[in-house]
């Protein structure tokens, strides 16, 4: 992963949730957090080190576990997308395909988690800004919702896409 990643913490994060996304495919949801946490959570943890940047534990278990659990609808296998499709009735490769393209827009989150451990409440010492930290995060993952979706309350035309993007990393980023 660190050669991969070439000396970029962000492509070590991509790396690992691709590596996520195929170890967690058809495991039930204790045995990804089991395999998700021994193979790729410490692999974030030891390597962040070396980019300078300080992650805490939990917020590599979350991520990894996040990406693993995303696996039950990542075709081909898609467990949850299967079972689904057999209660809707529908076909399960395009149940599966749906209900992927459904959950990729959610991708950012656990990317929330590495980069504003504020949303962990980590290091949050009151709660005026354990509110803020909160508003933020809900509205900054609404403007990203409705950016990939292209609706708001209407279709987006383009600078309102511009519009979005940008709140979407200011709200996402207290520090910014």
């Amino acid at each position: 992963a660190e050669v991969i990643s070439g000396g970029s913490f962000f492509l070590l994060l991509i790396v690992t949730a691709c590596a996520s996304l195929i170890l967690g495919m058809g495991l039930p949801t204790t045995a990804t957090y089991i395999v998700m946490a021994s193979l790729t959570a410490p692999v974030i943890v030891e390597l962040s080190t070396s980019y300078n940047t300080a992650v805490p534990l939990i917020a590599a278990h979350l991520f990894c576990f996040y990406f693993g659990i995303l696996a039950d609808d990542t075709p081909p296998v898609g467990l949850a997308a299967y079972a689904a499709a057999g209660i809707a009735k529908t076909a399960p490769m395009a149940t599966c395909i749906q209900g992927f393209l459904y959950d990729i827009r959610t991708a950012i989150i656990p990317f929330m988690f590495m980069f504003n451990t504020d949303i962990l409440l980590i290091n949050v010492s009151s709660i005026g800004w354990a509110v803020v930290v909160f508003i933020m995060t809900v509205l900054g993952t609404c403007a990203f919702a409705s950016l990939i979706q292209g609706w708001l309350f209407i279709k987006n035309r383009w600078f309102d896409s511009v519009f979005l993007a940008i709140v979407t990393l200011f709200l996402l980023n207290p520090k910014w």
